[in-house]
């Protein structure tokens, strides 16, 4: 097996977002996120921002479904997104253990930045279509790096078309990975 690298940065483009996150549990996809909802979520999200010092703050960014959307705006965005955006992950959890808790009434939020999010569905993309380019010429598998379940979710669905190859995830938590393998 080969061991695929991910790009370091993701180049900048102008489009909106549109992330999906993590996939939704049987009997959840009822459940629809709500005005309330979004500025209950965005008012939590404002308050650990503030007690971070940093010049941040979520403004509500739309609704989909089950999904609140949230989007940071100040001056200090780029370290709340981090490398591979790593921190805005954490955070979005956090957001979502939040919301878990049952005060949002089963809400998920989705939190980006400086279109971060975008950025990183098109460099999973072109690097899934890439290496399903070399796993096609090579016939051997590629594994790439542990991705967080939305992230490998764009991969698997930006190759659910792609004739030659199959793609599955193997490992645990938090060290899943996507395999890109020949069809056979």
């Amino acid at each position: 097996k080969k061991a695929a690298e991910e790009p370091a940065q993701a180049p900048v483009e102008d489009e909106a977002p549109s992330p999906e996150p993590e996939a939704e549990a049987a009997g959840d996809a009822t459940i629809e996120a709500t005005a309330e909802d979004s500025r209950r979520l965005c008012e939590t999200a404002n308050e650990l921002l503030r007690l971070t010092g940093l010049d941040a703050r979520t403004r509500e960014a739309g609704l989909n479904g089950r999904y609140v959307h949230l989007e940071l705006d100040g001056a200090d965005v780029a370290y709340l997104i981090g490398k591979r955006g790593e921190v805005l992950n954490a955070l979005q959890y956090l957001l979502n253990t939040i919301a878990g808790s049952g005060r949002q009434g089963g809400a998920r939020v989705v939190l980006d930045g400086q279109q971060y999010r975008l950025r990183r569905e098109k460099v999973l993309r072109k690097l899934a279509t890439d290496i399903a380019d070399q796993v096609k010429e090579r016939g051997e598998e590629a594994v790439l790096d542990a991705l967080p379940a939305f992230e490998r979710r764009i991969v698997h669905q930006a190759l659910s078309e792609v004739e030659g190859v199959t793609t599955y995830s193997e490992g645990e938590e938090p060290n899943r990975r996507v395999v890109i393998a020949p069809e056979q």
